[in-house]
């Protein structure tokens, strides 16, 4: 299971509102092209990553835990498909 930790230059309430929103998060990722929801909590994320001229794709299920109102802090795990 991989954790990533980010930090932005935004108040948490605009960060947060692009977190629980994917069309959102998918705007400002730059390797996410899509994230299907498979219900509440876990979701199908869909990456592309170039190498030079060739394109790699996969996919993902990306689980939310909850949010930390205290730190802020968004947990997703992430398991390859």
């Amino acid at each position: 299971m991989t954790q990533l930790t980010f930090k932005i230059q935004k108040d948490a309430q605009t960060v947060l509102s692009y977190l629980t929103d994917t069309q959102k998060f998918v705007s400002v990722h730059p390797l996410i092209y899509k994230m299907k929801e498979l219900n509440k909590n876990k979701y199908k994320v869909y990456e592309s990553v170039k190498l030079g001229i060739f394109t790699y794709r996969f996919t993902y299920q990306c689980f939310c835990h909850g949010l930390d109102q205290v730190n802020y802090a968004f947990p997703f795990a992430r398991r390859r498909q």
